[in-house]
């Protein structure tokens, strides 16, 4: 039995997109609201599109305890902020020059963390755009590791109802390693 149509695919392409724009936003503006328009103008028409078109099977029905869990465990673990050493040196000072300046060629010669574009630091200046403050960093790794966990559990689900124990095997030891993770809030580049 094939497995049914994942969704996270599109996921992860739509991140790829949205940091191929901010690359190319930060050329010549700082990632500020201003950034906001047309990604979220593009996320509306699309979420229109996909609701009216949306069918539920009931192996997806039977996935909507496991999310609902998995978004408030890395909700409570991303709402505890955590700094790393790298966080304070040069982490918030590297978003927050994004949020205020284009890319300024030959800067990288007096500290090199200012001089590229650095998608993680662009994603976090772009959800603190987004959200309005400067906590939007730290829902970042929480977000990534949630999407692969919810996907890892699909894939969980599907392999118990076809009885596929390598999968079943891969999906419980991917998530074991995943629930080690204690640091879902860190701004760091490194935990995802």
């Amino acid at each position: 039995l094939a497995m049914p149509q994942s969704w996270f695919p599109a996921i992860w392409s739509g991140v790829g997109v949205l940091v191929f724009y901010l690359m190319l936003w930060h050329l010549f503006f700082p990632v500020d609201k201003l950034s906001l328009i047309i990604p979220c103008g593009i996320s509306l028409l699309g979420w229109i599109r996909i609701w009216k078109n949306v069918k539920i099977s009931s192996f997806q029905k039977g996935m909507i305890i496991p999310v609902i869990f998995l978004i408030l465990f890395f909700g409570l673990n991303m709402a505890e902020t955590d700094f790393m050493y790298d966080s304070l040196v040069y982490h918030f000072q590297t978003i927050r020059w994004y949020e205020q300046y284009a890319i300024i060629p030959g800067h990288a010669n007096l500290l090199i963390y200012f001089g590229f574009n650095q998608s993680w630091f662009l994603l976090g200046a772009f959800l603190n755009a987004l959200v309005g403050s400067p906590t939007g960093i730290f829902i970042l790794n929480g977000s990534f590791l949630g999407l692969a966990a919810i996907e890892w559990i699909f894939r969980f689900r599907f392999a118990v109802v076809n009885r596929n124990t390598m999968l079943m095997l891969f999906s419980i030891g991917s998530l074991l390693l995943l629930f080690r993770s204690v640091n879902l809030s860190s701004p760091s580049p490194v935990v995802s």
